[in-house]
């Protein structure tokens, strides 16, 4: 997992592993996934990521800004830096 502020390389960063391990790059990022709203559509999306990832091995999946579909609707929980409650 990469943390870290917008434009620090964590996409380019996973792009290159996956391209150094030879390894299917599965891109579940928000941008990607914005057009399925419900949560059953989702939970299909992710769960046929898994399957195809698991059926082309090695492969990495990658989310970018997930709390964006993770939390849509629960902002008032959501802490901008995980790290300050530390």
């Amino acid at each position: 997992m990469f943390f870290g502020p917008s434009g620090c390389g964590k996409t380019h960063a996973s792009i290159a592993i996956a391209q150094h391990c030879d390894a299917l790059f599965i891109d579940l990022s928000a941008k990607n996934t914005e057009r399925y709203t419900t949560k059953e559509d989702i939970t299909k999306l992710y769960a046929t990521a898994w399957r195809v990832a698991k059926q082309n091995q090695p492969a990495v999946i990658y989310f970018d800004n997930v709390e964006t579909i993770m939390f849509a609707g629960k902002a008032k929980g959501i802490v901008k830096d995980p790290m300050a409650k530390m």
